[in-house]
């Protein structure tokens, strides 16, 4: 039999050059039959198969033909409509035995793969450049008609789309890979790739000078630049744009804590002196760092700069600090932005209300966003002024809390800068009171009725001044007395520092009597100031009145405890001559025997160093000290 010529493609056999010859015992019964139509074959199923398509389809030559054909309908189907891909063979079952080899078969295939020599063994691995590798993407982008701009544009989509709109699957793999580069996870990070599109020589186009003018550009959409470099910068400038929008929004929130009412009818951010501590800078810092971080870096960075150092140790800015300025900027900005959130230039508001500020000063700074209007602060002032004085009251009516009044005359002179008819410059005279919380005391020791009682069985012959001397820890006294001049040399000379801290030891346990439970400010609350005169006693009684009533104290209602109230040496005696005058009345508030007169210490002191003075008969006159 003559052997019948191989294609040069996959070695299939060619039957256009040498007709297939048949045996010379051929008969009509060696003869092949037709095959089946191939409609039939599709309908068939695996078990009713005709002899010859099973036969067929277990030929060794049958994938390189499937492949042949496939690859001819793609060329001719390139430009018509989609391409089809090869079609799979059909999965021959592992059990069914394998036909040995016909007498019509060009190529018989061996059952078992016959051992490759040395020579023919495949070569090692050859790694491509990256330059190959790129030149290899970028034929295959030209294969299927697409720029870098495309593939870029299409791999980044969050959602794929074919040419009617309707979502399209990605593959696994492509999400997968996509997935670990967006999230950092490869070789490279996404800010690698945009750090060198920004840098490279081909960003700016060349002979385009606009688009050095759109560099950091707030005006012009970054989708409207066509450079790299331009785009980007401006992308991100736009960016940060409405990032801070979205911070300055979020300040002027009413949970944010910037909020003040100057007169709130519910009392829902109301001002109160709490808020206005020592502490208010650094509260407002903190509202601002927590909801506007990014401005606060930006203005950190642009009100700094650079640390100096000096004998390697870093200098300390100590004139003009950067947190105040900046607080304050941003405190404008907010107020410019919402008249809510006002609670920084509230503050400087009433600064300038107790410095007795010029009032154009509110109006331009008003404008400027610095501080409120004069009758805003004003009125916040008289909202601040009646909860104060609610409270005062409760206090006043408690049964557990004592008060101490002191008094004292003012005196203001009004200068009439523009003196007409009627208006003439004055002395202002008056009255002024503060009430002053006492923490820490028995309210038994305030006891009214007690004190009466203890006066009317004539206890008072006993307090003397023996009593009262023996009434003080003399070796307690001496002990603090040593204390403090051994805390003076410890502090003041650095050989004798490391004896500090027994110093402090001692002061905490040897000469430690009565210490207070709690270390804290003391309350005092201002009382309104009254015109009365404080050297007429009929006025200076009505002063007095006045100031009770401020702290809860009326005639129907006041409660039988002792008040401690004193000023000055002129104010104590007069309040023992109102006593002296009062006390023929029947009722304890109507003769004040709820007060109990208490002179300064620090007017006491100074009444002794005067009379040492006069005793010495030093030249000097006490007017010129």
């Amino acid at each position: 039999m003559s052997r019948t010529p191989l294609s040069p493609r996959k070695n299939i056999p060619n039957t256009s050059e040498t007709p297939p010859s048949l045996p010379s015992n051929a008969t009509d019964q060696n003869i092949p039959k037709p095959l089946h139509d191939i409609s039939q074959i599709a309908a068939s199923t695996p078990e009713t198969l005709p002899p010859e398509w099973e036969e067929l389809l277990k030929h060794p030559l049958l994938p390189a033909l499937l492949e042949v054909v496939a690859t001819a309908s793609a060329a001719l189907n390139q430009d018509s409509g989609p391409v089809i891909p090869p079609a799979e063979p059909l999965p021959i079952s592992p059990q069914e035995p394998r036909l040995a080899p016909s007498l019509t078969d060009e190529n018989p295939m061996p059952d078992t793969e016959q051992p490759t020599p040395d020579s023919e063994q495949p070569s090692a691995r050859q790694y491509r450049t990256p330059k190959a590798k790129i030149d290899l993407i970028f034929k295959a982008l030209k294969d299927v008609h697409w720029s870098l701009a495309d593939f870029l544009h299409y791999i980044s989509e969050e959602k794929l789309r074919d040419q009617r709109g309707k979502d399209v699957p990605r593959s696994k793999s492509c999400s997968q890979a996509l997935k670990m580069f967006l999230e950092g996870k490869d070789n490279h990070h996404p800010i690698d790739i945009v750090d060198a599109w920004f840098w490279h020589s081909y960003g700016r186009p060349k002979g385009e000078e606009k688009e050095e003018d759109l560099m950091y550009s707030i005006d012009v959409p970054a989708s409207d630049i066509k450079g790299a470099r331009a785009a980007i910068s401006s992308f991100a400038v736009q960016l940060i744009a409405k990032r801070l929008v979205r911070e300055a929004d979020e300040v002027v929130k009413p949970s944010s804590g910037l909020h003040v009412i100057a007169q709130s009818k519910t009392g829902k951010h109301a001002l109160d002196w709490s808020r206005l501590g020592p502490g208010l800078f650094d509260d407002v810092a903190a509202i601002l760092q927590e909801h506007q971080p990014l401005a606060w870096h930006f203005l950190s960075q642009m009100a700094s700069r650079p640390p100096r150092k000096q004998d390697g140790e870093v200098l300390v800015r100590e004139l003009r600090p950067v947190s105040p300025i900046i607080t304050d900027v941003l405190s404008r900005i907010a107020y410019s932005q919402s008249n809510r959130a006002k609670l920084l230039p509230m503050a400087h508001g009433i600064n300038h209300f107790a410095s007795g500020a010029y009032s154009n000063l509110y109006r331009i700074n008003s404008h400027l966003a610095a501080m409120p209007s004069y009758s805003t602060i004003r009125g916040s002032l008289v909202d601040m002024a009646e909860k104060e004085t609610a409270r005062l009251k409760e206090l006043g009516n408690s049964e557990h809390i004592a008060l101490r009044l002191v008094i004292d005359n003012v005196q203001r002179y009004s200068k009439c800068w523009q003196p007409s008819m009627g208006q003439q410059s004055q002395m202002l005279k008056g009255m002024a009171g503060t009430a002053i919380k006492i923490d820490d005391v028995n309210p038994k020791a305030w006891d009214l009725d007690d004190k009466l009682e203890r006066v009317a069985r004539n206890e008072c012959h006993d307090v003397t001044a023996d009593w009262f001397l023996s009434q003080i820890d003399g070796r307690h006294l001496e002990d603090v007395k040593v204390l403090q001049w051994i805390q003076t040399l410890v502090r003041y000379i650095p050989a004798l520092s490391g004896h500090r801290k027994h110093i402090n030891m001692l002061y905490a346990t040897r000469v430690r009597k009565t210490a207070p439970t709690e270390v804290k400010k003391t309350e005092v609350f201002p009382l309104a100031a009254t015109e009365k005169d404080e050297g007429v006693t009929s006025e200076l009684k009505e002063a007095i009145i006045e100031f009770l009533e401020q702290l809860g104290q009326t005639e129907d209602k006041y409660l039988r405890h002792i008040i401690l109230a004193g000023g000055d040496g002129l104010t104590y005696e007069k309040i023992l001559q109102i006593k002296k005058y009062l006390q023929f009345h029947p009722d304890e508030f109507q003769n004040l025997a709820i007060l109990e007169p208490l002179l300064e210490l620090w007017h006491t002191e100074w009444t002794d160093l005067c009379r040492i003075f006069r005793r010495s008969g030093h030249r000097w006159a006490l007017s010129e000290l």
